[in-house]
C-alpha cells in the first residue's frame, strides 16, 4: 500500500515519512501541495485517473493555493472516494477540523505528530477501510 503525505512544510513532510517508514509503510510518496498531490495520485487536473494504488492520505490543512480541505473535497467527490484521508493540523480551532470532516476528512491528527498517535490512526484508517470493502462485496 502507498501513502500520501501532502503538506506545504519540508519538515513535516520529513517527519511522517520517517514514521511511517518506521512504522513498515515503504512506499510513502509526498507533495508540497495540493497540485502537485493530484499528480501524485494520476490526476493533473482533478479528474479521476482510474487507479487505486494510493491507500491513504495524509493531508496538511493549511496550504497556499489550493488548501486541504478543498483538496479534500475535490479527491472525495472526483478522484478516490474510498480512500481515508487524515488531515494534519497545528490549528487548535476546532471549526477547521470540522469543516474537513464535512469535506470528506476520515480523521485527524494534530501537529506536532507523535509515532504512536500516528500508528493508532492508520491503523483504524486502514481497519475501517477493510471493513467499508468487505461490506460492498
Amino acid at each position: 500500500m502507498k501513502i500520501l503525505v501532502v503538506d506545504d512544510d519540508i519538515d513535516t513532510r520529513l517527519l511522517l515519512q520517517t514514521l511511517l517508514q518506521g512504522l513498515g509503510y515503504a512506499h510513502v510518496l509526498v507533495a508540497d501541495s495540493a497540485v502537485n498531490a493530484f499528480q501524485a495520485l494520476g490526476s493533473e487536473n482533478g479528474e479521476s485517473p482510474g487507479s487505486d494504488e494510493i491507500g491513504l492520505i495524509f493531508m496538511d490543512i493549511n496550504m497556499p493555493g489550493i488548501d486541504g480541505i478543498e483538496a479534500c473535497r475535490m479527491i472525495r467527490s472526483e478522484l478516490f472516494p474510498d480512500v481515508p484521508i487524515i488531515m494534519v493540523t497545528g490549528i487548535a480551532d476546532t471549526e477547521h477540523v470540522a469543516k474537513a470532516i464535512d469535506a470528506g476528512a476520515t480523521d485527524y491528527i494534530r501537529k506536532p505528530v507523535e509515532k504512536r498517535q500516528l500508528q493508532a490512526r492508520v491503523q483504524s484508517a486502514i481497519s475501517s477501510k477493510r471493513k467499508q470493502q468487505l461490506t460492498a462485496s
